[in-house]
């Protein structure tokens, strides 16, 4: 992870400080391995005669990359999984990929499938993702396909039957089965239901698990990404423990905050943790509230939510509620503007109106949202969505704007954890076959790279301090303040200090 740079010189360089670009500059790493910069004229060969100087013409110096919305288990077991891919693919394609990943699994007591889209517009329209479908392609093992935003959930008969789920089994209470219209009888499609299945179901194996988290964390590293935040709902103590643990052995010099769920927080103020408590690199974060609508009504309602975010709050700890849709966002503004504590912020935030943008101003409401879902799934959301829902998507000129912190994060899996990706995004609102989402909410080159680092660092309820060197710095192999759009997804990011 990164490479020794003490006793090096880079000229010539453009170094994006925190805030703004500036150009012309030499970063000097001393032989202790401090940084300092200034402009390329301050360091004459006299000066500098026992450092080996790097033309770095062309390229940009950036503090690392905070990435404050991720699920790192779930990335980790995408790595014992079969990934199927976001590409468009015909029926007979599917079978055949499904009767792969099961040769892939041959030992395994559950074939597992990710990388699908929630609304599986990966796939041809002339046929349906269910059981049957799962049925025909394996009919003998059990099977489960997890989407990538893992909200929905495809199980073949076996599957179901492994999980003892029939016709007559109650539906948990904020999870949806979904039935034929025909008959009524169940199709094999589930919604908010991971949680649920992941205690029915054969759970991957704690060392896969382990080898799994540690690809997650060096691809993430790898990326230019120093800080992570994880942000899953049913975070316990014992995710904790064991996150904590991967992080000691596998990323030490890489820094996690954990979100816990709301039914653990009380299992660390018995043994004494709070906001903000620290161990192993591991920092406690906000309490992470989901809320979701995809069986038709919110859930937890509002009187439940209202109980959840007052609860945290006396405990001492902001929220983090998910949200994508605006009716879901209605509630937690009401919510919120009732009973506010500093640090609550709303996840996602994907369709915004004038109106809330307007409150979320007003009420100093932090947002983390995912622009890069523009590259990899806004073709989805414009063959899918009204003219009218386009326009309210990830609306990050108009928060910005109106003064909003916002930071921005890949919720890997469900997206690329690439730095690059998202400020593409950002900064073009083009989608990966070069359509335009919203443009009106594009943002400049700066503001993006400002997200990345400064803004969430601010939202993570961290302190950078002024000293912004004294922290990782990155490479990147293009001067991003005058390179061409296409050039980002291009760029190649490499180390060049690791300070703690």
């Amino acid at each position: 992870m990164g490479r020794d740079t003490r006793g090096r010189i880079f000229s010539n360089v453009t170094v994006f400080n925190g805030l703004s670009f500036e150009r012309g500059q030499s970063l000097l790493i001393d032989s202790k391995g401090q940084a300092f910069w200034g402009p390329t004229s301050n360091y004459k060969p006299s000066t500098v005669a026992d450092q080996e100087n790097i033309d770095a013409t062309g390229m940009t110096v950036t503090p690392s990359f905070h990435d404050t919305h991720t699920h790192l288990l779930s990335y980790a077991s995408n790595f014992q999984t079969y990934d199927i891919g976001l590409e468009e693919f015909s029926e007979q394609v599917f079978i055949k990929l499904l009767r792969r990943a099961a040769y892939d699994q041959e030992n395994s007591s559950l074939v597992r499938v990710s990388g699908m889209d929630r609304y599986f517009t990966n796939t041809n329209s002339n046929f349906q993702v269910d059981k049957d479908l799962l049925d025909e392609a394996l009919p003998d093992r059990p099977l489960r396909i997890q989407t990538r935003s893992g909200h929905a959930h495809v199980l073949n008969s076996a599957a179901m039957r492994l999980a003892g789920i029939g016709e007559s089994t109650d539906e948990p209470e904020g999870v949806t089965f979904q039935r034929r219209l025909s008959d009524g009888e169940l199709n094999g499609v589930f919604l908010e239901a991971g949680e649920y299945l992941d205690g029915r179901l054969p759970k991957i194996d704690q060392c896969d698990l382990e080898k799994g988290l540690a690809k997650a964390l060096n691809t993430i590293h790898a990326k230019g990404i120093n800080d992570v935040t994880d942000a899953t709902h049913i975070n316990d103590f014992s995710r904790y423990e064991f996150l904590s643990e991967c992080i000691r052995k596998y990323a030490p010099n890489m820094k996690l905050q954990f979100m816990p769920g709301f039914n653990s927080i009380r299992d660390f103020l018995d043994l004494g943790m709070k906001y903000k408590s620290q161990h192993n690199g591991v920092s406690l974060g906000p309490v992470k509230l989901m809320v979701t609508d995809s069986h038709g009504s919110i859930y937890p309602d509002k009187n439940t939510l209202k109980e959840m975010v007052r609860e945290s709050h006396r405990f001492g700890f902001p929220v983090a509620i998910h949200s994508v849709q605006m009716n879901s966002t209605d509630i937690i503004l009401e919510i919120l503007g009732n009973d506010r504590f500093a640090g609550d912020r709303i996840e996602h935030a994907s369709e915004l109106r004038d109106d809330q943008i307007q409150k979320i101003s007003e009420m100093s409401l932090n947002v983390s949202a995912q622009p890069s879902f523009i590259y990899e799934r806004g073709d989805g959301y414009l063959n899918s969505d009204s003219a009218s829902r386009i326009d309210k998507l990830y609306r990050l000129k108009s928060l910005l704007f109106a003064g909003v912190i916002v930071g921005v994060s890949s919720d890997c899996p469900v997206t690329d954890p690439n730095p690059m990706n998202t400020i593409y995004s950002a900064v073009t609102r083009r989608t990966s076959t070069g359509a335009i989402v919203n443009i009106e909410e594009r943002v400049s080159i700066c503001e993006a790279l400002q997200m990345l680092t400064t803004n969430n660092v601010t939202l993570a309820g961290l302190n950078w301090g002024t000293k912004w060197m004294d922290k990782n710095l990155l490479l990147i192999d293009k001067d991003l303040d005058t390179c061409l759009s296409h050039e980002i997804l291009e760029a190649d990011v490499s180390w060049i200090t690791e300070f703690d």
